[in-house]
């Protein structure tokens, strides 16, 4: 009986490496759709997607924050924001690929609610045109990622 469980068992073992699946620990990679983030004059806000793909085997993870930072051209963090999760602790299988609908609004990264769209306008083309800024996105918890990307301002 005992060796029947420990064949089942390297059968089991087998069968998961052969589809591609092992019992090793996940790991999370972060990356945005798309990036870099391009802004021209005129435009105010910009959607992107945070993407989490897995990879790896089967583990459990828990996601403590998710920060996201707009850095200027001295990498200055200018802009803080911690987007809400709904589950911060789930089990997690290689190979799957979590997306998040996300929009950084420039008139709240610069402090510019109060202006008019012409206004900001005007912003925008004495003070951003021509730069390049840095957006970083880390998640931290179980296992900590980081990703950078540039925000383009033509």
């Amino acid at each position: 009986m005992k060796k029947k469980k420990i064949l089942i068992g390297i059968m089991i073992a087998f069968l998961l490496t052969l589809t591609g699946c092992s019992l090793t620990e996940v790991t999370l990679n972060l990356k945005t759709n798309p990036s870099p983030l391009t802004f021209n004059n005129g435009d105010v806000k910009q959607d992107f997607e945070v993407v989490v793909e897995t990879h790896g085997g089967v583990d459990k993870i828990k996601i403590d924050n998710i920060l996201l930072e707009v850095k200027n051209e001295k990498e200055e963090t200018i802009f803080r924001a911690n987007p809400q999760l709904d589950d911060t602790e789930t089990y997690a299988v290689g190979g799957v690929t979590l997306r998040v609908d996300e929009t950084l609004n420039l008139k709240e990264v610069f402090e510019k609610h109060e202006m008019t769209n012409e206004e900001f306008e005007v912003f925008y083309a004495q003070n951003l045109e021509g730069k390049n800024y840095t957006m970083e996105i880390t998640l931290t918890g179980t296992q900590n990622s980081t990703f950078k990307t540039q925000i383009v301002f033509n």
